[in-house]
């Protein structure tokens, strides 16, 4: 598939004290803000081991093996044949 026919999409990572200290990250379609269930979200601290989780019904994404950092957390989107890749940064409030 061309890039230019991938499906674009959206991927925020909220801050980690508005969802305990459990980085979280939320997986949309662009066109249509339907949520995308079942893709890899990939969560890395700015020091330490990164982790990885499967996104919902929601298109919500949690790991709770990763332990907050002072520079926030990096969350990744880039394992689906039909959809375009995504990132986004989760800070510490």
């Amino acid at each position: 598939m061309c890039s230019s026919d991938l499906v674009p999409v959206a991927l925020t990572a909220s801050p980690l004290m508005s969802e305990g200290l459990h980085p979280t990250a939320h997986l949309v379609r662009t066109d249509t803000g339907a949520p995308l269930q079942g893709l890899t979200i990939r969560f890395e601290p700015s020091v330490g081991q990164a982790c990885t989780a499967v996104t919902d019904a929601q298109g919500l994404a949690s790991c709770t093996e990763l332990m907050p950092s002072l520079g926030g957390y990096q969350a990744t989107f880039s394992q689906a044949p039909d959809y375009q890749p995504a990132e986004a940064h989760g800070s510490l409030y």
